[in-house]
C-alpha cells in the first residue's frame, strides 16, 4: 500500500494545559484494534498540527483542498488541529466546518479552572467536540481519524523536524499573530489558510501523480 501524507503545519504555541478529570465512567473511551487501510491508489493523510486560535487556518487548507478536488483518506491533529480534525472525520465538509467556527465564541470551548495558572477543565471542549460529532466514538466516524494527547503536566504537543521531514507536503500558513485563545482573527486565520492550500495543490497534484506512476510500475513487473 503505497502512503502519501499531507502534513498542515502552523507555528506550534504553548498551550493551556488540561485539567485532570475522571474519564472512566461508562462514556470513556475505550481500546480498539487498528485496521489498515488497503487501496490500490496512494491514500492521502492530512496531519493538522496546532497553533491554539491559529488553528482555524487549517479549515482554510481543507477549502481549498476540497476546491481542487482532494478530500482526505485520513485525517489526524493535535491541539487545536486535532478538534477540527475531529469534526473534519465526522463528515462535515469544508463548508460547514467554516460556519461552525465563524459562529464561535471563547465561551464555547474554554471553561477556566478557579485555581491554578492557565488550567483549563477542558469538560466545555468535550461536550462541543460530542455534540459535533453527535456522541460517536473515533471508530465509528466516516473518515479514519486518530488525536494526538498531551501530558498535562508536562505540556510534552511538539511536531518534531524529523516526523515532518516525512510528509510529501508540508503547508505552512501566513497566519496572523494573535493569542492562543485570542478569536478575533478567525476570518483572516481562515484565508491565510485557504490561500496557503490553494499555492500547495500543485505540488499536491505532482507528488500524487508521481506515487501512482510508482505503483503502476511496480505493478508491471
Amino acid at each position: 500500500m503505497s502512503r502519501l501524507v499531507l502534513a498542515l503545519t502552523l507555528a506550534l504555541l504553548a498551550s493551556c494545559a488540561l485539567f485532570p478529570t475522571n474519564h472512566n465512567g461508562a462514556g470513556a473511551p475505550r481500546e480498539a484494534a487498528i485496521e489498515p487501510l488497503q487501496s490500490e491508489r496512494p491514500l492521502v493523510a492530512l496531519a493538522l498540527g496546532g497553533g491554539g486560535a491559529r488553528g482555524f487556518a487549517h479549515i482554510g487548507v481543507i477549502k481549498s483542498l476540497e476546491a481542487a478536488g482532494f478530500v482526505p483518506d485520513i485525517v489526524t491533529g493535535s491541539s487545536s488541529g486535532a478538534v477540527v480534525a475531529a469534526l473534519y472525520a465526522s463528515g462535515r465538509p469544508a463548508r460547514e466546518l467554516e460556519e461552525i467556527a465563524l459562529a464561535l465564541e471563547q465561551s464555547d470551548l474554554v471553561d477556566f479552572a478557579l485555581f491554578g495558572n492557565g488550567w483549563v477543565k477542558g469538560e466545555a471542549m468535550q461536550d462541543f467536540v460530542n455534540r459535533m460529532v453527535d456522541g460517536r466514538p473515533i471508530e465509528r466516524l466516516p473518515r479514519p481519524f486518530a488525536v494526538i494527547a498531551t501530558e498535562a503536566k508536562s505540556g510534552r504537543y511538539a511536531l518534531l523536524a524529523d516526523e515532518l521531514a516525512d510528509a510529501d507536503v508540508v503547508i505552512v500558513p501566513r497566519t496572523v499573530p494573535t493569542r492562543m485563545l485570542d478569536f478575533e482573527q478567525k476570518e483572516s486565520n481562515i484565508a491565510a489558510g485557504e490561500t496557503a492550500g490553494r499555492e500547495a495543490v500543485p505540488q499536491l497534484r505532482e507528488v500524487l501523480a508521481r506515487a501512482a506512476a510508482s505503483r503502476a510500475f511496480d505493478r508491471g513487473k
